[in-house]
């Protein structure tokens, strides 16, 4: 054969050689891999083809598996994933499209195993094909529990540690106060136990800022009534005399389940180092970006070059550790949060709340 003769093979021929290695990917996948026919008025879906994974998955031959209809073999599955399956290929047919879902199919020899299913369809003329492509994902469920069980392990030892150290502090917060009540005849000696008390204090704060923070992302995220997550935040909150307030209406917010401690860091930082603080508003708008919750009050504000470091950990004075956990919170779902106040006017927070993760309720709904 002359050299380049290669090029002007007929098309027939080069695709038969495309077909060829489209026959070795399908058959060698390490995932199962089904084709479905589906007619224009999407029933009597009819079993195209497959490969040797989906037997190696199913321990059904491939003989076996041919000789079943498509509804034999979602018999395989749960009923309820079964139905979901189902309507995600009707749902899906029709304009063409991409689903995935996890499952629980049944193998021959009544073993169940996890999959992770991703249906694909293409519309052709007069028909509609879809892709189905299982892959095992028992490992990546053994992984999962396993990582759960130790996190909740490592949260029992945590909580069990903390109890015991608090105890200890509040032993030793009794007996420096005990002390202070001793007459002493060097005024430096009262000085020390006083810088002992507080560093006792910051322990104890400490102690409590682990708390929190290991709560961070333990659970799901979940819808929240905003008004509800401020009302409640600020239910235990030593006040001080400050009014506080709040006219956001129905909204929800998709957040972690610790929102409502971003709202109480809002308030006890306002209320803690706002100077002559008489009152804290919250409201929120809605905007071309998303949606913004602002907290503002009319104390002394903060300097502006002091505005990003106050979320920063390293700043800590008593705020720093509320202010980085409140963003730490919000971030866990894409919602961010900064100071936008005019110093010596009083300190305003602005969260932003991206679309698609807020929910602006009609009557009560």
């Amino acid at each position: 054969m002359p050299t380049g003769a290669v090029q002007n093979l007929p098309w027939e021929y080069e695709g038969v050689g495309q077909e060829r290695e489209f026959r070795a990917l399908f058959e060698n996948s390490p995932d199962a891999i089904l084709l479905l026919h589906i007619p224009p008025d999407g029933e009597n879906l009819t079993f195209i083809d497959l490969n040797a994974a989906t037997c190696r998955y199913l321990g059904y031959s491939r003989n076996e598996l041919r000789d079943m209809s498509w509804q034999e073999i979602l018999a395989h599955l749960t009923i309820n994933d079964r139905e979901l399956l189902h309507q995600d290929i009707r749902k899906s047919a029709p304009g063409g499209g991409k689903v995935l879902r996890e499952i629980a199919a049944t193998r021959k020899d009544g073993t169940e195993i996890p999959m992770e299913i991703s249906l694909t369809t293409v519309a052709g003329v007069g028909h509609t094909t879809v892709l189905v492509i299982a892959r095992d994902i028992t490992e990546r469920r053994m992984a999962a529990e396993a990582l759960i069980a130790a996190n909740r392990k490592l949260s029992l030892v945590s909580s069990i540690t903390r109890h015991d150290i608090l105890n200890q502090i509040t032993i030793l917060k009794g007996y420096l106060q005990l002390m202070m009540k001793i007459p002493v005849p060097d005024p430096r000696l009262k000085k020390y136990l006083q810088k002992e008390e507080r560093a006792v204090e910051t322990v104890r704060q400490l102690i409590g800022f682990t708390s929190d923070y290991g709560g961070i992302g333990t659970l799901e995220p979940r819808w929240q009534d905003l008004d509800m997550s401020i009302a409640r935040a600020i239910q235990s909150l030593d006040k001080d005399g400050v009014a506080i307030t709040w006219d956001t209406g129905s909204v929800r917010i998709y957040a972690d389940p610790l929102l409502e401690k971003v709202f109480f860091n809002l308030t006890e930082n306002a209320i803690r180092h706002g100077g002559k603080i008489t009152r804290i508003s919250f409201s929120c708008r809605e905007t071309g970006k998303g949606l913004v919750i602002v907290c503002e009050d009319n104390g002394i504000g903060i300097p502006a070059e002091e505005k990003e470091n106050i979320f920063c950990r390293q700043y800590y004075q008593h705020t720093g550790l509320g202010l980085s956990l409140s963003r730490d919170i919000l971030s866990i779902t894409g919602l961010s949060i900064r100071e936008t106040g005019t110093p010596g006017a009083g300190a305003r927070f602005e969260i932003i709340v991206p679309p698609g993760f807020y929910r602006m309720c009609q009557g009560g709904d």
